[in-house]
């Protein structure tokens, strides 16, 4: 069971792609509805986020699926978060990201956390050529015997059986929007 190639190829420089300003209301298209609903229906906190989600992985060029499903594997959604001890505050950190044994990466709020974690994707994953599930599993959590990877594909699928390939046009259409949007 593979959804094979779900990540862009194409490089992003996050410098150019760099989201600036609100970011909630600039997406109408129905991903967003669809995710809120999911997410929802499922209890999570990331519900009002649902356009965070979608602008952050039409800016970083992956399926926009994706980090929901990792939120889901790792947190129930943003149920289960880590508490940052240290600086006395939720996480919201959603995703597992760079959390091992003690060690905990915080963020300021549930907009910075997906944000950052899509650069991160990004950077660290899909330019340096991981772009199935499997493949990210490879470096997310090695220790994996491969059910990571399958639970998020089957999340990805319960959110929504389409994808980034059948939403291409409608990803460029949404970045022109945002970007022209800032400018404003």
């Amino acid at each position: 069971y593979s959804l094979g190639n779900i990540f862009s190829v194409n490089k992003v420089s996050a410098q150019t792609r760099e989201i600036k300003g609100e970011v909630l209301g600039y997406v109408s298209d129905w991903r967003v509805k669809r995710l809120e609903e999911f997410f929802i229906k499922n209890g999570s906190p990331l519900a009002p986020f649902a356009g965070v989600f979608v602008v952050a992985s039409d800016i970083y060029q992956f399926d926009w699926r994706l980090l929901p499903a990792i939120s889901g594997q790792e947190s129930s959604f943003g149920k289960k978060i880590p508490w940052d001890i240290q600086n006395g505050q939720h996480s919201y950190n959603p995703f597992g990201w760079g959390i091992y044994a003690d060690q905990i990466v915080s963020f300021g709020s549930w907009e910075d956390g997906i944000l950052k974690v899509a650069a991160g994707l990004r950077r660290e994953y899909f330019d340096k050529e991981l772009l199935t599930t499997e493949l990210v599993m490879s470096k997310f959590t090695p220790r994996s015997d491969g059910s990571w990877a399958q639970d998020v594909e089957i999340i990805m699928e319960k959110i929504s059986p389409e994808g980034f390939e059948e939403n291409r046009k409608e990803v460029k259409n949404n970045m022109l929007t945002a970007f022209l949007a800032q400018g404003a």
